[in-house]
Parts: structure tokens; sequence; C-alpha cells
């Protein structure tokens, strides 16, 4: 959300390290490329998937706050943790991911998520006041 955020949200905004306690994991989810079995131009594919998991794009993905950087190089410079537009406080996204766990996927998972996603639009379009 953070691309919405940064084109939405009209006050100062900035993330904070998810709570955590000895017991309880923060749920964490990744994506990626993925090349077919199948795939009728497998290197081609292959070299396709180089070039999105090069520095120079990932570099492009992490600018737009889109993603948390899964190169190394990437998430631990300064060109995420201090980067030049909200949120100021990356570097609690990598400290998250440390105490975190894979969020549990099963057959249920996508109508799950989307009742959750038309829940959160609710709320997120209702007009709050202080």
């Amino acid at each position: 959300l953070v691309p919405k955020f940064r084109d939405s949200i009209q006050f100062d905004w900035d993330v904070i390290k998810f709570p955590q306690s000895k017991t309880s994991k923060a749920l964490a989810d990744a994506s990626g490329w993925a090349i077919s079995k199948s795939a009728k131009n497998k290197r081609e594919a292959i070299n396709f998937v180089k070039y999105l998991s090069s520095e120079e794009v990932i570099k492009k993905f992490t600018e737009t706050g889109l993603i948390i950087p899964a190169r190394k190089d990437i998430a631990y410079s300064n060109y995420f943790i201090e980067p030049k537009n909200k949120p100021a406080n990356s570097i609690a996204y990598l400290e998250t991911i440390k105490n975190s766990k894979a969020t549990p996927v099963n057959s249920n998972y996508a109508r799950i998520t989307d009742e959750v996603t038309k829940e959160t639009v609710k709320i997120n379009s209702t007009e709050i006041y202080f």
C-alpha cells in the first residue's frame, strides 16, 4: 500500500516495527518469479528472471515503494533504509522480517483474503474526524 499512501495520505506518516513477544511472530508474504517446467523458451525465461532480479530493476521496484527488496545488498543499503520518499523508517520492515513466519495458505486463502480486503476497503473509505 505504500505507493497508494504516498499518493493519497495528506498527513505526516511512517511505519514502525510490528509488535512482537517471545512467543508470537508476524506473518510475512513474499513474491517472486518462477519458470514453468513446461516453458518452451527456458533460456529466455531464465534471462528474463535474471534481469528482473538485477540490481538495476530491484532498485526501480524499491523506489516505487511496492516492495521490500529481497536482495540484501539493496535492502540493507541506504537506498532502502534511507529512502527519498516515505516511509522514512523502512528499516522497520527488515526488523519485522527477522521475527516473522510465512503466511499460512490453504485452499480457501484467496476467498478469505478477498473478504478481508472488501472489509478493509470499507474501513479505509470511512472518513474519521478528530
